[in-house]
């Protein structure tokens, strides 16, 4: 797959969970514009609505790495696990660097991680870890830290990667810094639209707990050449509106 298609796919699937979470899109058909337009355009009654999605991420959360791979082999785990009849589980796994991920052995490692879940991670509502002594005997999985929790149904068991360490809550000055990054996107727009509106989508660095946006955040009115600014929350499934002034 090309870097394109692959982008293109990425900003398919995250206008989809803002879709799936938001009651202010309206209903009507879509499109993904080539740069420099906005990710998707959106057409309505009203007139064309120009939607950028930016992923962003809490202060902390560890750099992703050979991040497509690692979620195909985690989604295939989780497929392993749920089919051979286990309850729900969350699973969160801080990546090692060795050995590299590789397509060609997908399909084992997810697997063995299947197995490392069965046998070592007994689901309980607090968030455990597997021993370090347990991992080094699963040497050709890259895996430093495995978390996991019980989900009370397979919509919310989320297996992700996931750095362990708890972080900072986003807060005014973070929100604020990532909207003004955004301006010189809406800048270099060729076409005219009724309306724009920016998406971020905020990853959870791991547990729910975790990656908490400050409700001061709610509070303010932020300035932006965006007429309607979105946070979405994916670790907690919620979506709000931000005031802009």
């Amino acid at each position: 797959m090309n870097q394109k298609r692959a982008q293109k796919e990425l900003e398919l699937k995250q206008f989809s969970r803002f879709q799936s979470l938001c009651r202010s899109v309206p209903s009507g058909s879509f499109y993904q514009p080539d740069p420099p337009e906005p990710d998707i355009v959106l057409r309505t009654p009203q007139g064309s609505v120009g939607i950028e999605l930016t992923a962003i991420h809490p202060n902390g959360a560890s750099r992703r790495w050979q991040e497509s791979e690692q979620e195909e082999l985690l989604n295939l785990a989780k497929e392993f696990y749920r089919e051979r009849g286990h309850d729900p589980i969350s699973i969160w796994v801080h990546w090692s660097r060795n050995p590299p991920l590789l397509k060609a052995t997908r399909r084992p490692l997810a697997d063995q991680l299947c197995r490392l879940v069965v046998e070592h991670c007994s689901p309980e509502w607090t968030l455990r870890e597997v021993d370090e002594a347990v991992l080094a005997r699963y040497q050709e999985l890259p895996v430093a830290h495995l978390g996991f929790a019980v989900a009370s149904s397979w919509d919310g068991a989320d297996w992700r990667e996931g750095a362990f360490h708890e972080v900072a809550p986003l807060g005014i000055p973070e929100v604020q810094s990532y909207l003004e990054r955004e301006e010189e996107k809406a800048s270099r727009y060729r076409e005219v639209y009724s309306s724009l509106w920016l998406v971020l989508l905020c990853e959870s660095a791991g547990p729910s707990s975790w990656g908490a946006t400050l409700k001061e955040v709610w509070t303010v009115a932020f300035r932006s050449s965006f007429q309607r600014v979105f946070l979405v929350e994916l670790g907690h499934r919620t979506c709000g509106e931000l005031r802009i002034a």
